[in-house]
């Protein structure tokens, strides 16, 4: 880790340079976050939750590339949880649980897309997810 970046979660106080950088470094964090989990919720089809077997949004069919994809999505995803998960702790401005929310879309499990549904079935939740989908012209999700 980068001498600097240290000094800031070191420093019992944040100010002058330190609170600067680290304020960058927030702002940084939370714009990639969030054209991330926008990435990921616009692209996915409107009857995700429906469709047993919906396609993803790519078809690798080349083994080597579709194993190294593989690893490197659920890194990633693992990643947007993580960083979801510090942005929902309280105090903390940041769309928390959508980033979290793509993250899981990213990662492979058993039961992922039953879970992802039950919680994309919440209202509280389906309504900025689906209001997101129409300002990018993409059809709403299809739940139940």
């Amino acid at each position: 880790m980068p001498s600097w970046l240290t000094e800031i979660f070191h420093s019992p106080a944040l100010t002058g340079e330190n609170a600067i950088l680290a304020t960058l470094l927030f702002a940084i964090m939370l714009v990639t976050s969030l054209a991330i989990a926008l990435a990921v919720v616009i692209r996915l089809p409107p009857d995700y939750c429906r469709n047993p077997r919906a396609k993803g949004v790519r078809n690798a069919s080349h083994g080597i590339f579709r194993g190294i994809g593989t690893v490197l999505k659920n890194v990633f995803g693992v990643i947007l949880v993580l960083i979801g998960a510090i942005l929902s702790l309280p105090g903390l401005p940041g769309p928390g649980l959508i980033i979290v929310l793509a993250g899981v879309f990213l990662l492979d499990f058993p039961g992922k897309r039953q879970l992802l549904c039950r919680i994309l079935s919440r209202p509280r939740l389906l309504r900025p997810v689906n209001r997101l989908r129409r300002k990018f012209s993409r059809r709403p999700f299809l739940i139940g």
